[in-house]
């Protein structure tokens, strides 16, 4: 079953991708509000941070609670993930981080993720 997936996986890789003219324009339509100013700019940062640690934790998590990722693994995917956010952190990066881990403990107790000070 895991075959079948990675070989879809695969042939959708390969495929000619277009652009789409239209669907960029409604995406730079959509985040529009966020350079109305510098508050807003930082806001939809750290909304973007959250949602990166909130979404690779819980998937690394999930490894990690059906033992499919080792120790090594883990720290490796911690580095990886912040090396997607600004370093040294901001403090709106650091409530991002600290807010998605507190939602991902919820629903993994026993991941070793931990806030950042």
């Amino acid at each position: 079953m895991k075959f079948l997936i990675l070989l879809s996986a695969l042939l959708l890789s390969v495929s000619p991708v277009q652009a789409n003219e239209e669907l960029d324009n409604k995406f730079l339509k959509f985040v529009d509000p966020c350079y109305e100013s510098g508050a807003a700019l930082k806001a939809c940062f750290a909304m973007g941070n959250f949602k990166s640690v909130l979404t690779g934790f819980s998937a690394i998590c999930a490894l990690w609670d059906d033992k499919e990722i080792t120790e090594d693994g883990m720290i490796k995917s911690i580095g990886r993930i912040r090396e997607r956010l600004s370093d040294p952190f901001i403090e709106e990066d650091k409530l991002a981080w600290n807010i998605a881990v507190r939602n991902i403990l919820d629903f993994h107790p026993n991941c070793p993720i931990t806030p950042v000070q």
